[in-house]
C-alpha cells in the first residue's frame, strides 16, 4: 500500500494516534464508508452488495460529565480532509456542520457530516459547478470497527478506472496528477500566481520536450513534501502507461469495475 491508498493512509494515522496517545488507543479504530448510496433509509450492512469503498479513522467522544454529549470525531487522510470533522448526535457545538471541502476553478464541493442512530454517519455531498448543483450521500459505518479494509477496499480500490497521485500541505491538496484508465491522457496540477493550474497531456507523448517540462514543474512542488524527484515521478507515469498498452488487462479491469458498480 505505501500510504497512498486511503486505506494505506488510514492505517498510518491509525497507528501513528495509537502511538502518540496510548492511553486514548482503545477510542481510535479505522471505520468503512460505503460510497454514493442510492436508497440511504433502506441501506443495509449485510447487503451481499456492499462494496466498502472507502476507509478512515474515528474516535468516539463524550462531552461532559452528568449527561454526557455523545459524539463521533472522524479524520480522512484518504480524501485529503486537513481537518477533524466531529459530527455531535445533537448537533450542537463542536459539532461541525457544512464547510467547504475544495473550491478549485469554477467547481466549490462542500461536505456534512451528521450521525443517525449508533450505526451511521451520514456524509452529504454538494457539487457547485458553474450554474449546476449535483449532490449525493454516503454512509459512515461507525457501529463496530472495519477489519478487512485490506481484503475488500485495497483490492476495490486496485480496480478504480480512477488512478491520482496527490500530494497535500496542512491547506489541503497542493498537487499532483490524475489519469483514467479509459484514456491516454493524464492531468497533472499545481498552484501558479495563486491558482491551481491544470494541464492535460497526452500519454503518447511522454517522451517530448514538453511533457517533461510540465513533469519536472510538477516536482518542484513534490518533492519537498514527498522526496519524489522527476526521475521517480516519470517512472511512474511510464509504468502506468505500460499497463494501459496491456489492452487485455486493460479490459478485464473494466469490466470487473462495471460489474462492481452495478451490483
Amino acid at each position: 500500500m505505501d500510504g497512498l491508498s486511503c486505506v494505506g493512509m488510514a492505517i498510518d494515522l491509525f497507528n501513528k494516534l495509537t502511538v502518540a496517545f496510548p492511553e486514548r488507543s482503545d477510542s481510535f479504530a479505522l471505520v468503512s464508508c460505503e460510497e454514493v448510496v442510492d436508497d440511504p433509509s433502506n441501506y443495509c450492512i449485510h447487503s451481499p452488495n456492499t462494496k466498502k469503498e472507502h476507509v478512515m479513522v474515528a474516535a468516539r467522544i463524550a462531552l461532559g460529565d452528568s449527561d454526557p454529549r455523545s459524539g463521533i470525531v472522524l479524520l480522512d487522510p484518504g480524501y485529503h480532509i486537513n481537518r477533524p470533522i466531529v459530527a455531535m448526535k445533537d448537533r450542537l457545538y463542536p459539532h461541525t456542520g457544512w464547510f467547504v471541502q475544495d473550491k478549485s476553478g469554477k467547481t466549490v464541493k462542500e461536505y456534512n457530516y451528521e450521525l443517525t442512530g449508533d450505526e451511521f454517519v451520514s456524509w452529504q455531498v454538494k457539487e457547485h459547478k458553474q450554474s449546476r448543483l449535483k449532490s449525493w450521500e454516503n454512509l459512515i459505518y461507525v457501529r463496530r470497527a472495519f477489519t478487512k479494509s485490506i481484503e475488500v477496499t485495497e483490492k476495490r480500490s486496485l480496480i478504480y478506472n480512477f488512478k491520482s497521485f496527490v500530494v497535500r500541505t496542512r491547506k489541503g491538496t497542493h498537487a499532483g496528477m490524475y489519469a483514467n484508465v479509459n484514456s491516454r491522457n493524464i492531468a497533472l496540477f499545481y498552484p501558479e500566481n495563486g491558482e491551481r493550474m491544470a494541464i492535460k497531456l497526452d500519454l503518447d507523448d511522454i517522451d517530448s520536450p514538453i511533457f517533461l517540462k510540465e513533469v519536472d514543474k510538477l516536482a518542484g512542488f513534490v518533492e519537498s513534501t514527498s522526496q519524489m524527484t522527476t526521475s521517480h515521478l516519470m517512472t511512474l507515469i511510464r509504468n502506468f502507461t505500460r499497463v494501459l498498452d496491456d489492452t487485455e488487462f486493460i479490459k478485464d479491469v473494466q469490466a470487473i469495475d462495471r460489474c462492481l458498480e452495478e451490483d
